[in-house]
């Protein structure tokens, strides 16, 4: 690990921008340009534009303290990671490169390993290569996991030696969970966070049904209903209040002319934020359901993009989905792009009756197809492609 990287996180004199690898140039050009100009007193922040899997930038500004705050959270939550050193995946300018798998190890006193970005190759070389640089803890996205999953299961390889893995940037499958405990002896753990409001809740148990585990300290969760009422059962909106939430979070927008500008939106250590993401909270415990704007109506027909993918995924042999519609269409028009493995023995007609016995007739996708899905440098699925 390159300590001068790790010393300029943790330096809180001087600012940094992260901008993830397909950030186009001028979305970063005119982030730098709108941070000289808006954020008089920067030193100690750092700041992340991303656009995500929506194309939209956004930059998120916080405070180095703040970080360190929200890494030493999870070393609480978790003392058996504290010493241990990590294996790296994720991009260093990739939030969860920088709060999970850099700091976090830094302040519990461990070390990290910075592997090569995680690739198709990865799951043939990664538990050899975690064998020989002793690595103990890993943060994988589940798409990652997936990847290993599969090739365990063929027997081409093995489940890394990791002591604890911890599941972070999407919601984790219980299936993809309970492969990680048939393959191997590693704790797996699923997370949940959001760059504006950094880490939330955490699972300590495994159970039946994979959820995000209760909040942190000095974080807090509620569930509001679309008039804005608060749920006491039930889904709705996930709203989050932290003591770690972003100084200050710009949304990018295009100019008259062609320009590039941001706008703020305010943020406050003492109000809710919602979090863009369906919940419900049972037992202090948060299941994550989708996304509150995966909502397309097809035909007079509300549909959930997200439960379609969700229910698609708990397929065998399914690696990772994206479902699709055109706002105003029909529900002709929802598809289902899937990647698979074992291709040659994969039933398609198999995996539409599964569909259709989950969601029912109304919902199920009408188009399948079968597609090496493009990614972010996080792992997730890139719409925008």
């Amino acid at each position: 690990m390159s300590t001068a990287f790790a010393n300029s996180i943790l330096d809180d004199r001087n600012p940094i921008l992260f901008s993830q690898l397909k950030t186009e140039d001028r979305f970063v050009q005119g982030a730098v340009q709108f941070l000289d100009r808006t954020v008089t007193s920067n030193a100690g922040l750092c700041a992340f534009l991303s656009s995500g899997s929506t194309g939209i930038p956004k930059i998120i500004v916080h405070s180095v303290s703040s970080l360190k705050k929200s890494a030493l959270k999870i070393v609480e939550r978790y003392p058996e990671i504290s010493g241990k050193r990590f294996h790296h995946f994720f991009p260093s300018n990739y939030m969860a490169g920088v709060l999970n798998c850099t700091l976090i190890p830094l302040l519990s006193g461990g070390s990290i390993f910075l592997d090569d970005q995680f690739n198709f190759s990865s799951p043939f070389t990664t538990p050899v290569r975690a064998k020989e640089f002793k690595a103990k803890v890993a943060w994988l996205s589940p798409s990652m996991l997936a990847s290993i999953n599969i090739q365990a299961s063929k027997g081409r390889g093995s489940f890394p030696e990791w002591e604890v893995v911890l599941a972070a940037t999407g919601p984790l499958t219980t299936s993809a969970r309970d492969q990680v405990l048939e393959f191997s002896k590693s704790k797996i753990y699923n997370t949940f966070g959001t760059t504006e409001s950094l880490f939330v809740s955490t699972e300590l148990e495994i159970r039946k049904q994979v959820d995000c585990g209760s909040p942190l300290s000095n974080v807090s969760a509620r569930i509001m209903s679309e008039d804005g009422t608060l749920c006491a059962a039930g889904s709705g909106a996930l709203y989050v209040k932290s003591d770690t939430v972003a100084k200050y979070i710009f949304q990018g927008f295009e100019t008259v002319g062609g320009g590039f500008d941001f706008s703020e939106i305010p943020v406050s250590q003492d109000s809710y934020a919602p979090t863009g993401d369906a919940a419900t909270i049972q037992n202090n415990r948060i299941q994550i359901e989708g996304r509150n704007d995966d909502i397309v109506v097809l035909g007079g027909l509300n549909i959930s993009l997200a439960r379609v993918e969700s229910v698609a995924r708990e397929f065998p042999q399914v690696i990772e989905v994206c479902a699709y519609a055109r706002f105003g269409g029909t529900i002709a028009d929802l598809s289902l792009y899937y990647e698979a493995s074992d291709v040659d023995l994969f039933s398609e007609r198999l995996f539409h009756e599964f569909l259709v016995e989950k969601l029912g007739m109304d919902d199920v996708p009408r188009k399948l197809f079968r597609r090496n899905l493009p990614r972010t440098p996080s792992g997730k699925v890139d719409r925008m492609q």
